[in-house]
């Protein structure tokens, strides 16, 4: 967080680079669990961007956007997560931001899956989509993971299969060992109850 403040000094002539630097400064809050903070950051960041125009301006803004979503939907709050993942794509898709445009799919396939909507699979194959164009693949194997649960609960043991090693894919090729492992371990379990 030092590091990043004093890079938000050293670009003040910069208004995105410091729009983006409040996003990673975001992203550091968030993982420490300062859910509010990480939720101020991303306002910061678009307030900085959004007083520039242009395409470049409006990525920014997406991006901060999904990931507001994202942060509300770690704080379960399903409501918030969901508007600000649609405010999210409204602005993605008119400048082409594919990766905002993915994040938002994510965080509303979540959101929806709280509240206990259980018609929200095309956001998150949408994702899915998204992140492979992107070529995100932490993206890739926590959406193709979530994709392999709603086949397997479905009934669709094939398509579980696939999903799931698709994600172990994703998991070994960024080098998450850890999270490949586990998919290998629901691989097993599916692999059992077809009687393998």
């Amino acid at each position: 967080l030092d590091a990043y403040s004093r890079a938000v000094a050293l670009a003040r002539d910069d208004a995105l680079e410091r729009a983006e630097i409040h996003l990673r400064r975001a992203r550091v809050r968030e993982l420490s669990g300062a859910f509010p903070l990480a939720l101020g950051e991303t306002s910061r960041g678009r307030k900085i961007a959004s007083a520039v125009s242009g395409t470049a301006s409006e990525a920014v803004q997406a991006r901060a956007l999904a990931y507001a979503a994202v942060i509300r939907g770690h704080q379960e709050r399903s409501a918030e997560a969901w508007r600000a993942g649609m405010a999210a794509i409204a602005i993605a898709e008119r400048c082409g931001e594919h990766s905002a445009l993915a994040r938002a799919n994510h965080a509303i396939f979540l959101a929806g899956r709280w509240r206990g909507d259980d018609d929200t699979a095309s956001y998150a194959q949408r994702a899915l989509d998204l992140y492979e164009e992107v070529g995100d693949l932490a993206g890739q194997a926590d959406m193709a993971n979530n994709l392999g649960i709603i086949a397997y609960y479905d009934g669709r043991w094939d398509d579980t299969l696939d999903l799931y090693r698709q994600a172990v894919d994703a998991d070994v090729r960024m080098g998450n060992l850890l999270g490949a492992a586990i998919t290998e371990a629901n691989i097993g379990e599916v692999l059992v109850n077809q009687g393998h």
